[in-house]
């Protein structure tokens, strides 16, 4: 069987060079947005860990937003302007310089895109959804507040507007499949998008996810974690007991893992999997998910006899200090702890900020003589995170990290929120997803 780490590092490997093309070249862009205050606007690129911050700008000649980047990396980008208007972007390639439109009122049914035809459509089937979604939304609002009383003409209107959106969707799908056989680079990945946007015609593991699982542009966007979302619930039955229920929830993330997928795609699965199942009648669901395969993810990808963790390089890297957000110098393992947990996150990942406040309200229970907690921020230093990020420690020693830190890649680390239950020698013994398996973990080690 392939070392891990080398299947790792092979996997990022092909991720570079699929980018090499790409660099080199730079991303330009200018963003108008007609009836926005004037504000300071961000241009994000989304990652696995979060959205990191490619650029900002302030309102500049003819009222845009310039935006620009020495390199351009394909993905799914997020520009912020105003009092907090989020414009999505899809760029899969380079066309020169984009110039972006839109109106305040309407972000999504305004935008017109000129220098890259892809983006422009993207956003034109994002309004389509946007529009049905409101339906869905409006569908919850009347199952609450009618009691049943007019419900059925709600969801009626419902459905009639998930007919209209999906035969939208499918004209704009029919044309980029087209212009997919000349261009597929460009093109393919937009497609894909857009069948994850629309309802899937039919109830088998394929009619959901078709071959998007491959693509790993795909990891980052909203419509994965959102089709994932729609497909759990589409497991839910009223008259199911929780026993059975809990099992078809199983059988379909079973079922989903075994799909071939590549690595990012699979993180991104397994990560807001669990996040929707945490704190719920279903913990135990989020605890067992990444006790079995999920796409080309081993169960427990890192545990305590990992050879990475035994060897000096790691044991030396852990036991240096480290300045943390505060300025100070400062180890990373507690001497006056039987244990030390390294809880990995980033400031811009929901995921993470969620595991970090169940950790902050779990941990009031335990004694610091059993166990220390120290956080790596993974994200770009500056003053303002540092400011922010000692504002919201708990009182746990904050270090922050740059994605390629020497410590992060001899741990391992892929992807965040993670965390790591060291000794004082800085050994490896457990290697919890959740808060419910780190509270087992100590339990187990204490007897």
């Amino acid at each position: 069987m392939m070392d891990i780490r080398l299947r790792a590092w092979l996997i990022g490997l092909a991720l570079t060079l699929l980018s090499v093309g790409c660099l080199g070249q730079a991303l330009r862009m200018k963003v108008r947005v007609e009836g926005a205050i004037p504000n300071e606007g961000y241009l994000y690129r989304r990652e696995l860990s979060g959205r990191i911050l490619v650029d900002s700008s302030w309102i500049g000649k003819g009222g845009f937003y310039y935006f620009s980047a020495k390199s351009f990396v394909p993905g799914c980008y997020e520009v912020t302007v105003g009092d907090g208007l989020k414009i999505p972007l899809l760029l899969t390639e380079n066309t020169g310089e984009i110039t972006v439109h839109l109106r305040a009122d309407a972000i999504l049914d305004s935008a017109r895109v000129q220098g890259n035809d892809a983006a422009q459509i993207y956003l034109k089937a994002r309004a389509i959804l946007d529009r049905a979604q409101e339906w869905d939304r409006l569908q919850q609002i009347a199952e609450t507040g009618l009691n049943g009383r007019g419900i059925d003409g709600v969801t009626r209107l419902n459905d009639s507007a998930w007919q209209a959106a999906n035969g939208l969707l499918l004209g704009l799908l029919n044309g980029v499949a087209d212009a997919e056989k000349g261009n597929p680079r460009r093109w393919g990945t937009l497609r894909r998008l857009i069948v994850l946007m629309r309802k899937p015609t039919g109830h088998s593991i394929n009619d959901w996810w078709g071959d998007t699982l491959g693509d790993s542009l795909l990891a980052t966007s909203y419509e994965l974690g959102q089709r994932l979302v729609n497909y759990l619930e589409a497991q839910r039955n009223e008259r199911f007991t929780a026993a059975e229920q809990d099992s078809a929830y199983r059988s379909a993330l079973t079922e989903l893992g075994r799909r071939p997928m590549v690595y990012p795609v699979a993180r991104r699965l397994l990560m807001q999997a669990q996040y929707l199942l945490e704190g719920t009648a279903y913990q135990s669901i989020a605890d067992w998910i990444v006790t079995q395969p999920f796409g080309p993810i081993a169960p427990d990808i890192m545990s305590p006899t990992s050879p990475g963790w035994n060897s000096p390089l790691v044991k030396e890297l852990l036991q240096r200090e480290y300045t943390d957000a505060l300025g100070k110098r400062r180890p990373l393992i507690s001497r006056s702890s039987r244990f030390t947990l390294l809880l990995v996150w980033s400031v811009w990942c929901p995921h993470c900020q969620g595991l970090k406040l169940q950790l902050a309200d779990w941990s009031k229970g335990v004694t610091g003589a059993n166990l220390s907690v120290a956080g790596l921020s993974i994200d770009a230093d500056s003053p303002e995170l540092r400011s922010y990020v000692a504002a919201c420690s708990n009182g746990w020693p904050m270090f922050i990290l740059d994605e390629k830190h020497p410590l992060l890649d001899a741990m391992g680390v892929d992807g965040t929120p993670d965390m790591y239950l060291l000794d004082r020698n800085g050994s490896l013994v457990a290697h919890p997803s959740t808060v419910a398996q780190l509270a087992e973990e100590l339990k187990r080690l204490e007897q």
